[in-house]
């Protein structure tokens, strides 16, 4: 007999982590525009950046739920979200616009991530999410391996993600949703000024560079 219990999320470390995320999302709430009259790139742009916030929001529900493996399912969702938004702000051309509208798909992910790189020459941003997080997220996304034995616990068939693992998921993805809404606010032309001061707080090193668990 395999036991397969179904539970509320129990573990204070990452109870605490969603408390933090969650006064984030209002520090975000307060700040993040709700209204826009971009056309063309910078409109699909946006739309790309809500969708990374709806993710995240939707990964704070499932960990305060109990439900590890399909969060850790949602985290490439954010992280792909913010990269395509921020190529069709940055990279995308008109010629390239059309093209998307015309076609209905984007480029290929890798496509994107090495024009973003080129056009992004002094940051770290592109290679470190890359190398940190797409191999481990895209698993986790398609219940590969590593989402497997997570759920293979010694005492049946259950969530057993690591706490500290759990929390720095959530790091990673509130990075990249913290990104998302201060870039929506540059499109609509707010001051982002308070994001800059803000950033110290959720953009530091070990989250943004640390590694995720293979």
């Amino acid at each position: 007999m395999i036991d397969m219990p179904i539970h509320r999320e129990k573990s204070p470390s990452v109870n605490a982590a969603v408390q933090d995320a969650h006064r984030l999302t209002d520090w975000i709430v307060g700040y993040h525009p709700n209204r826009f009259v971009e056309t063309g790139h910078r409109r699909v742009a946006l739309a790309c950046y809500s969708i990374a916030l709806d993710h995240r929001e939707a990964i704070l529900l499932l960990l305060k739920a109990g439900a590890r493996t399909s969060a850790y399912a949602l985290a490439r969702s954010v992280y792909e979200a913010f990269m395509r938004g921020l190529w069709c702000e940055t990279v995308m051309t008109a010629n390239q616009y059309e093209i998307v509208i015309e076609r209905q798909s984007f480029p290929k992910f890798e496509t994107m991530i090495t024009a973003l790189k080129r056009r992004h020459e002094n940051t770290e941003i592109f290679a470190q999410g890359k190398r940190h997080v797409w191999d481990t997220f895209s698993d986790y996304s398609h219940g590969g391996y590593r989402q497997v034995v997570r759920r293979l616990g010694g005492s049946g068939i259950e969530p057993c993600h690591p706490d500290d693992e759990t929390v720095e998921i959530l790091r990673v993805v509130n990075i990249y949703g913290f990104l998302s809404s201060m870039h929506s606010a540059g499109i609509a032309g707010l001051d982002i000024t308070p994001y800059a001061i803000k950033s110290e707080e959720v953009l530091n090193d070990r989250s943004f560079g640390g590694e995720v668990q293979p």
